[in-house]
């Protein structure tokens, strides 16, 4: 797999910014029901070749999802959750904290 390889794929399966593995599994069902030869109102071998490209690149982005390497570091979580570390700031604050 190539770099270009992982952005034919998003433009495949018209993704953009930042999707999780469910996002892109969701996406290929959806196009998956579309061009499926069964299913596609155009000519069967256009249908074969859209749905073999969309497979294609729903591999390849499979495989990058589950090999991607995970930094388990604070600012790693709180990049993933921002929410978190906005409530863990202002928790004990007075203001808006909480009031035990």
């Amino acid at each position: 797999m190539t770099y270009k390889d992982l952005i034919e794929s998003l433009e495949i399966l018209d993704l953009s910014g930042e999707m999780s593995l469910p996002d892109i599994k969701k996406k290929f069902r959806r196009l998956s029901k579309k061009y499926h030869p069964d299913l596609c109102k155009d000519e069967i071998e256009i249908c074969n070749e859209k749905m073999d490209k969309i497979k294609k690149a729903y591999n390849i982005l499979e495989e990058y999802c589950t090999k991607f390497n995970f930094k388990f570091t604070q600012k790693e979580f709180y990049d993933q959750f921002p929410e978190e570390k906005v409530k863990e700031h202002y928790y004990n604050s007075g203001l808006w904290g909480r009031k035990d």
